[in-house]
């Protein structure tokens, strides 16, 4: 498998870290993603709960959900 430029800067090695990490350590992930957003298009409340949520450790979206 061939690997671009990109995937080797951008999000693969971040990726792999975060699933090595949590082989070492099983659990801190999810202390780390504090709160879910589900799909792109509720962006204004990630926006709001990133500049007011003042327990907010990660902030991030789910973008693939049922």
């Amino acid at each position: 498998m061939k690997c671009s430029a990109y995937e080797a800067t951008g999000y693969t090695p971040g990726v792999y870290d975060f699933a090595r990490a949590e082989l070492e350590f099983p659990g801190w992930l999810t202390k780390l993603l504090t709160h879910p957003v589900t799909g792109l298009e509720n962006y204004q409340k990630m926006m709001q709960t990133l500049t007011t949520e003042g327990g907010a450790i990660k902030v991030f979206v789910n973008v693939a959900y049922e």
